[in-house]
């Protein structure tokens, strides 16, 4: 039976509890949510519920990483199999796994997205080519644009729900829509926009037309009627979203919202196909779009037990798609099952009471739902702050001068913008005074950390596009990341990688390929094995078969004993490797070892994914044999994975039981080593086919290429085989692997001037170290890599934050990146009309609702010390003046409280 601990209370006993029907859980900050979400897991698998059927949801990498460290603390190495994450993470792995998408595809961040657009269409402009402040927001809108209008064409096509639409920015009964059918004699639909999208070229370069004509009976106007030319911008808005769409499709590139429409297609359409989960719990739910919310809702089962976890107050994301309305659908499709968190332990009364006035006041939320306190601590002097400043310029500095004189704990200046979170930066280092910011250009967004990525992700896997491209456009060999994409592109579609470059000088990995394969002795050779480890599962069976001149001169099949257990399933089928293991005869581990290199000495080794296989091989002989080093027996093997996806880059899957079935290959995927190698053997000779075809052109690619090929070796080529030759070499060291890997290629890419100094690059390897990796389990920068690289792509700045490793106590950052951090002191500085609710929100009632939870998201993040901060006038840029006053949030709310006020 399990016991849970005496330190959680009855609500949250309840919820810990829950083992069927749909619940929905109020949970207020500070409730002590994400702790009783990992008792709820580890409640359930100690129950016996199984983990594959288990799906635990988060809306940040902070909230699964947090969740995980509490799940790990119970069972390790079951926790390893449950996913938690957040739903891009979730739709990723299941589009890769399934194989929705080509295993070359790439997604892409909005930097990559936008540089995408620009290299398509001149609907923006080049990334590099603006800077001013407006420019950049007008830039952004039209960003937004694209990106909408595509994926909004997307799901039309696919006939998603209305409801379930992303960011609906299309309105078919507008005048542009209403005028454009018009025109071209259509009848108002779907269809009939889809039709133009599809051929916005073509009804563009009509349109051109249309307005010339109009311009010769308009020639005597001083101008051309209006809607005509907001025709001509919408069509140039389809176009550049129809071109965004085929680049994508082209090159592979998948965007963030792509990950959710093309999960959400394949689960609507293949309902009985998709693994569905009996035990799921949501966290945030208030935060998800409708479309999301419908993806998790597809992979749920009918009868199961399903936990949403939601809170009204803090629901601030409705840029992104998320909608308040949400939780009240919920609310119904409960049927009553709702409960309440209702104690905070994070906030003392005196904090909690003004919370809670103001959710009751501003944000109508029901008193009953409102939390209680836990902790009773009295109200100090200065604990409660009302400031008043007399500019927004000369508050910037009262922020900071507040900030000084709070002296212990962690203390936030929270701000509406980007721009305020700068300028009060710059005030603190104008001061001399430390502190950390999270706001603006996040450092795993900057240039310098998207080059150190970029080269974590070829040295893992050397097929990654965007990684190439970015790494070849910054270090300055083609300096236009949209030209570097299209460098790389032209590679692929011969036959050729950017390593290539890198290893040989006028060769590349095919071209070698066809030499051996057609003049040396090759021996094709697989293994099975007691487990996935390299460094420690032991090889029990390895089957080899000797190739001179493509005739087959000798076989080999050998048993070897082992005393480890041997996976009993492989994936959903049994392993025939026990049968043929129990009526074989089997030999000495060192005896077959060394029969299979006396077999293979001196001949070219082949395999399928043959890392794999050589590694294990060369940890194997390395216990039993010890003299051997399996790289000066073999330097020349050849994995017919590279091979395969080097001459057919756009396949969905390169699992060899797959390729089987796809390239019509003789043999079969059994699992077994001697019949493995045969579709292995059939899978060289086709890549042999298609390489001979492919000769003449990387032949005059290479050639035509052997300036940039010689740039790339001499600026990048020692870093990549350096790092390559340390991928399975274990290091106990005090830095993991993957840290030294890092501060290399920091150090080098510093000392060659191709990156300026980062100044939170500390932090980085200090995230790493202490909440990414563990150096003791995982000990290989390529186990390290393996298991990390998709998160490291995917962190955020905040993160950090919520880490042992920021050593310092006081923070800038704006409100929505502050959602989910806490601090014992916040100020929360522009508490003013026009801020708080934004003078554009006025006459937008849910808008406005939005802006008066956003101010309640940043005051409970405090712990102990709350100010308000406002000021008598706003100036411009330009110098005008506007009075201001303190928000209307808050007028009736300082007045019941006991806040102090500065003279």
């Amino acid at each position: 039976m399990y016991i849970i601990p005496d330190k959680y209370d009855d609500k949250q006993r309840e919820v810990i509890c829950l083992d069927n029907g749909y619940h929905l859980v109020l949970a207020p900050a500070g409730c002590g949510k994400t702790d009783i979400l990992a008792e709820r897991v580890r409640r359930a698998i100690f129950n016996g519920t199984d983990v594959d059927n288990m799906l635990c949801l988060t809306f940040t990498n902070r909230a699964s990483r947090s969740m995980r460290a509490r799940i790990n603390m119970f069972n390790e190495e079951l926790s390893d199999s449950l996913f938690v994450g957040n739903i891009h993470r979730f739709c990723s792995k299941f589009l890769f796994e399934n194989h929705i998408i080509k295993q070359s595809s790439a997604i892409m961040d909005d930097d990559d997205a936008f540089s995408a657009i620009n290299s398509v269409s001149d609907y923006i402009i080049e990334e590099d080519s603006y800077k001013d402040s407006e420019l950049q927001q007008c830039f952004k809108e039209k960003f937004d644009a694209v990106i909408n209008t595509q994926h909004q064409m997307a799901q039309y096509r696919s006939k998603h729900n209305g409801s379930i639409i992303l960011n609906n920015v299309i309105n078919l009964s507008s005048d542009a829509y209403d005028g454009l059918f018009e025109i071209f004699g259509l009848q108002p639909s779907i269809e009939s926009l889809l039709l133009i999208y599809d051929n916005s070229s073509y009804y563009l370069a009509r349109m051109h037309q249309y307005l010339a004509r109009m311009h010769q009976w308009y020639k005597r106007s001083i101008i051309m009627p209006l809607h005509y030319i907001s025709y001509k911008r919408v069509l140039t808005l389809l176009d550049a979203a129809k071109k965004y769409e085929t680049y994508k499709k082209k090159e592979g590139l998948i965007d963030f919202d792509d990950l959710l429409i093309l999960t959400y297609d394949f689960a609507k359409n293949n309902s009985d196909k998709i693994h569905k989960y009996t035990w799921v719990q949501i966290d945030e739910v208030q935060d998800l779009n409708p479309l999301q919310f419908a993806i998790t809702d597809a992979f749920t089962e009918r009868n199961s037990v399903t936990v949403y976890l939601g809170d009204a107050q803090q629901a601030i994301f409705s840029f992104i798609g998320a909608k308040l309305e949400t939780l009240n659908q919920l609310k119904k499709r409960c049927n009553g099952n709702l409960h309440h968190l209702n104690k905070c332990y994070r906030s003392p009364k005196y904090l909690l009471d003004i919370f809670n006035d103001y959710a009751k006041t501003i944000l109508d939320t029901d008193p009953n739902f409102l939390p209680k306190a836990n902790n009773l601590d009295q109200l100090k002097h200065g604990d409660l702050l009302l400031y008043e400043g007399y500019s927004n310029d000369s508050a910037y500095d009262d922020a900071v001068n507040i900030a000084m004189n709070y002296i212990d704990g962690r203390t936030a200046i929270l701000v509406p913008s980007n721009k305020d979170a700068e300028v009060i930066s710059s005030r603190f280092e104008g001061k001399g005074i430390s502190h950390f910011k999270i706001s603006g250009k996040d450092l795993f967004s900057l240039r310098q950390t998207k080059l150190l990525l970029s080269h974590l992700n070829v040295i893992n896997s050397d097929i990654n596009f965007l990684a190439w491209s970015r790494i070849i456009s910054s270090l300055k060999i083609i300096p236009s990341y949209r030209k570097a994409r299209q460098f790389v592109s032209r590679l692929r579609r011969v036959g050729l990688n950017p390593s290539d470059f890198l290893i040989y000088k006028r060769s590349s990995y095919l071209l070698e390929f066809l030499r051996s394969y057609r003049y040396k002795t090759i021996v094709v050779f697989d293994t099975e094995t007691t487990g996935l480890d390299v460094f420690t599962d032991d090889i029990v069976q390895i089957a080899a078969t000797k190739y001179v001149n493509g005739q087959n001169i000798g076989s080999l099949n050998i048993i070897l004993h082992t005393d480890k257990q041997i996976p009993p399933v492989l994936g959903n089928i049994e392993n025939p490797l026990i049968k043929v293991y129990h009526s074989r005869t089997h030999v000495a581990r060192s005896e077959g070892l060394s029969n299979f290199l006396r077999f293979a000495n001196g001949c070219i080794l082949i395999g399928h994914n043959v890392q794999y296989d050589f590694n294990i091989l060369f940890n194997n002989c390395k216990r039993e044999l010890l003299d051997i080093d399996l790289h000066n027996e073999f330097p020349i093997v050849f994995d017919t994975l590279k091979l395969i996806r080097l001459v057919c880059p756009s396949l969905h899957s390169y699992k060899l039981k797959d390729l089987i079935s796809v390239l019509n290959l003789k043999g079969n995927n059994s699992h077994l080593a001697d019949e493995d190698i045969v579709a292995t053997r059939a899978l060289a000779d086709y890549c042999f086919e298609q390489v001979k075809k492919l000769k003449p052109l990387i032949k005059s690619t290479l050639k035509h290429n052997y300036s940039i090929a010689k740039q790339l070796r001499h600026r990048y080529g020692w870093l990549y085989v350096c790092s390559k030759k340390d991928l399975y070499i274990r290091k106990f060291d005090k830095n993991p692997a993957l840290v030294i890997e890092i501060q290399k290629a920091y150090n080098y890419f510093i000392n060659q001037k191709y990156i300026e100094e980062l100044s939170k690059f500390e932090y980085l390897c200090d995230f790493i170290k202490s909440e990414v990796v563990n150096n003791q389990l995982e000990p290989s920068l390529n186990e390290q890599l393996s298991h990390h690289i998709i998160d490291l792509n995917t962190y955020k700045e905040a993160d950090l934050c919520d880490s042992s490793i920021v050593k310092e106590n006081t923070f800038v950052a704006t409100v929505h990146k502050a959602k989910g951090l806490e601090f014992e002191n916040v100020i929360v500085y522009g508490c003013v009309d026009g801020i708080y609710p934004y003078y554009k929100n006025n006459n937008n009632p849910l808008a406005k609702k939005e802006d008066a939870r956003k101010l309640y998201v940043a005051m409970s993040r405090a712990k102990k010390r709350l100010c308000f901060l406002f000021y008598q006038s706003f100036i411009t840029d330009g110098g005008y003046v506007f009075h201001k006053t303190l928000s209307p949030f808050l007028l009736g709310i300082i007045s019941k409280h006991q806040f102090c006020k500065n003279e």
